[in-house]
């Protein structure tokens, strides 16, 4: 438990240096409800977690996750977060349901 927060701390430092690096960067929203985290990002944030390659990385959290799904996570939060880096009208969504220490799923998208 220790390493995957650890693993998230660093991840979202990352992730938040990043950002804030990225021309007209807001903080990015996070809205935490009893079984949920939802994180939104603008087309900046988005470009940065693109252009960081963090996607990737953060795909490789969630613990419960085969390593399949891991992949696939990293792959579909680096490809919406081009989508949604290249519409400056869009706004890049991503749902994790349950615990942050152990995610029963992780939704993606991108709404324009």
């Amino acid at each position: 438990m220790n390493r995957v927060h650890t693993a998230l701390l660093a991840c979202a430092a990352t992730a938040c240096a990043v950002a804030a690096a990225a021309p007209a960067a807001q903080a990015a929203v996070l809205i935490d409800s009893p079984t949920s985290t939802t994180v939104i990002l603008t087309p900046a944030e988005a470009s940065a977690l693109s252009v960081g390659n963090i996607g990737g990385i953060l795909g490789q959290l969630p613990p419960t996750f085969t390593p399949e799904a891991k992949t696939s996570l990293g792959h579909t939060l680096t490809r919406l977060a081009g989508q949604a880096a290249a519409d400056q009208h869009s706004t890049m969504i991503i749902v994790i349901e349950g615990p942050l220490t152990g995610p029963t799923a992780v939704s993606v998208g991108v709404l324009s």
